[in-house]
């Protein structure tokens, strides 16, 4: 399979080694979106970008209007870039299309592809269907690029490139942190690290406390903080955070689904402090950043096991509370932290 991840992939842009056909497959659009900016930047000019440039949304356009389009001469420039969206026809899924999409005419183009006209696929979800006859055409001619969610240390990596590419260097901690304030939510993540970029200066030092000091809040963000003030007693400020999370109209399921999250991190890590696990093999086995471990290890010092079991054990009637609609769900929540503070 002609496989490549999508730095080497945009690398190979930039050197002039452009494939005829992309198949971009995955959850991440902003990654496949950065794809097809790159390629319009390399092959088409300001002038006749228009002309040249197509876009087909194939829920409601047919895949063979799309390499109509992909057969057509450029106007007035020397490449046509041709973007078909929604491609589920290359996947498991029966997808909702509203036409019908002449598959062997895609594979036929796979065959022999035009040396004027890069058309690139775009897939939204994790897998191609490797049985189909066209994934198994398009395998031998066209580059496949899995846009897949990351794993925890494959987005700090990511991170730490983006930062790079600002000329600003990122502290492992620090890049750990702000994955888990932000979550894999890349657009935001580069906001971010633009942000924090300009405010160290090319050449600065990205810190934790840089983090937690410029870092837009998010869910994650405040629910964390939330945890940590229930965790060192703090009760006065963690509901002050649920009233600001329910005044956002944050659904309050979420937020205790988060809760829960938390303080299941703090019960594993401890568990795993016990056995003699060090901070990055804990890391390691919960799929976690290292610094994200030493907080929820320093987190879990305030808590013997039996009170952890407590906490799981009222989180989990909470739950049971929400779904069952015996109460109003936000009711729920300061109920469970009054419950907390009473021990």
């Amino acid at each position: 399979m002609n496989n490549v991840d999508i730095d080497m992939a945009k690398k190979n842009i930039k050197q002039g080694d452009i494939a005829p056909i992309y198949v971009l497959y995955g959850s991440q659009k902003f990654l496949m979106e950065e794809m097809v900016k790159a390629l319009s930047e390399q092959l088409l000019d300001s002038e006749t970008a228009d002309f040249n440039f197509e876009r087909f949304d194939l829920m409601e356009d047919t895949i063979q209007g799309a390499v109509e389009s992909a057969e057509t001469l450029p106007f007035m420039g020397e490449k046509r870039l041709i973007v078909a969206q929604d491609a589920n026809f290359l996947t498991g899924s029966k997808g909702h299309a509203k036409v019908e999409h002449k598959v062997d005419r895609l594979e036929q183009y796979a065959a022999s592809p035009s040396d004027y006209t890069v058309l690139v696929l775009l897939v939204y979800q994790d897998k191609l269907d490797q049985r189909k006859k066209v994934v198994k055409s398009l395998k031998k001619s066209a580059t496949l690029i899995p846009c897949t969610s990351m794993k925890t240390d494959q987005l700090v990596a990511w991170v730490k490139q983006r930062a790079q590419g600002l000329e600003v260097h990122i502290e492992d901690a620090a890049a750990g942190l702000l994955t888990e304030f932000v979550g894999s939510h890349l657009q935001i993540l580069t906001k971010e690290i633009e942000k924090l970029g300009t405010y160290v200066g090319r050449g600065g030092t990205i810190t934790p406390q840089v983090i937690e000091q410029l870092v837009s809040k998010t869910m994650e963000h405040d629910v964390f903080s939330l945890v940590d003030h229930v965790v060192h007693l703090r009760f006065q400020q963690a509901y002050q955070i649920l009233q600001e999370l329910l005044k956002r109209n944050e659904e309050p399921i979420k937020i205790l689904f988060l809760i829960a999250r938390q303080f299941r991190i703090v019960a594993r890590v401890k568990e795993l402090d016990r056995q003699g696990y060090t901070q990055n093999q804990m890391a390691q086995q919960l799929s976690l950043h290292p610094y994200v471990c030493k907080l929820a290890l320093q987190q879990g010092k305030q808590f013997s096991r039996g009170k952890l079991v407590h906490v799981l054990d009222a989180i989990a009637e909470a739950d049971y509370e929400m779904k069952t609609g015996k109460k109003d769900k936000a009711l729920i929540l300061q109920m469970f932290l009054l419950q907390l503070r009473r021990g």
